[in-house]
């Protein structure tokens, strides 16, 4: 966690297995400010023509409170170590639930990796053939560029394909009748996360029927074996305001149309991203304007996040997201300018 939480505005680099260093953020330098990820510490340990570095120390708690200016309470919501409470707290004071116990958080291994490279590029070419022009015409129909669509990485799945789990380093597993199951990869638009030249996850947009939307089928499916992430984490700049949305497709959206001022980022769904990792790299934003789809799962899964982020504000979209605020002629970029006001 710390090193997430200082890599937000110190560029680190490795000097040792378990030992990092940048500029301090307080007395600069080059490499005066020296991070143990392991021991959750950091010290600045800099010397400049005769004069002692600034001798800022802590773990990840007391940064958030020195660079975030949080309390106690919440720098360690933040981090993953809930406060018991001995009576002596503010009636208002919110202890962190349950979900911000520490979990471990990280991509898939390697062999899941080179397999999902190795579909995600075969499937971005899919998108010159005919098929993969129609999805792409889709997209454009919501309001998507092309020059945001192919930055996004976007690919195309042209049919059901299904492959041996053991194909993609996952371990043996087996349906209700007793049988192997598969990795299925849908027909439908393919939409990448990665961050910090990994992929997190892989998600389809499925083309459905209305039979398939009266069955209760899923529009959007999961590739197995995925991590929990948030997508467009690598884009989280320091000291710019972040909007927090559903879907991948409005994150791109908002990030044409209003990237020169946030950073839209999204959690796949209403309970996504809800870890220490995220949630701390969240919490050094300036701003996060929680913007959930106008509904009831959407207007819940806003309050949780508004309860979690001390720097978190609910800014509902006008219709049902951002795609339709936009098909109904809103102006993204003034309504993010409105909510950050």
């Amino acid at each position: 966690m710390i090193l997430e939480l200082i890599s937000q505005e110190v560029q680190l680099k490795k000097v040792t297995g378990n030992e990092y260093a940048g500029p301090c953020p307080w007395c600069g330098g080059t490499d005066r400010l020296h991070v143990w990820p392991e021991d959750d510490s950091y010290k600045c340990l800099g010397y400049d023509e005769g004069r002692n570095g600034c001798g800022q120390h802590g773990d990840s708690i007391q940064w958030l409170r020195d660079r975030r200016g949080l309390s106690f309470q919440d720098a360690a919501a933040v981090v993953g170590k809930p406060i018991q409470s001995t009576g002596n707290l503010h009636p208002s004071t919110k202890i962190a639930p349950a979900i911000y116990a520490p979990e471990p958080v990280d991509t898939p291994l390697d062999k899941w990796q080179d397999k999902a490279w190795a579909f995600l590029n075969w499937a971005q070419g899919e998108m010159d053939t005919e098929a993969g022009n129609k999805a792409e015409y889709w997209l454009t129909q919501r309001g998507l560029n092309a020059a945001t669509i192919h930055g996004a990485g976007i690919g195309y799945c042209p049919k059901d394909i299904y492959t041996e789990r053991a194909a993609w380093g996952l371990d043996p597993e087996t349906n209700d009748k007793g049988k192997p199951k598969r990795v299925w990869t849908p027909r439908g638009i393919v939409i990448p996360w990665t961050y910090q030249g990994r992929i997190w996850r892989i998600r389809f947009r499925r083309p459905l029927t209305d039979a398939q939307r009266a069955a209760g089928e899923d529009k959007y499916i999961q590739l197995p074996g995925c991590a929990n992430g948030l997508y467009g984490a690598g884009d989280l700049r320091p000291n710019v305001a972040v909007v927090l949305v559903e879907s991948e497709l409005d994150a791109m959206l908002l990030r044409q149309e209003a990237g020169d001022i946030c950073t839209p980022v999204a959690t796949g769904g209403t309970g996504g991203a809800r870890r220490a990792k995220w949630i701390g790299m969240l919490a050094m934003a300036p701003r996060v304007l929680i913007a959930y789809d106008a509904d009831e799962p959407g207007e819940k899964a806003a309050q949780w996040w508004k309860e979690t982020l001390p720097n978190g504000k609910v800014w509902r979209p006008l219709w049902g997201d951002q795609t339709d605020m936009l098909g109904g002629g809103a102006d993204l970029r003034m309504w993010v300018g409105e909510g950050l006001k």
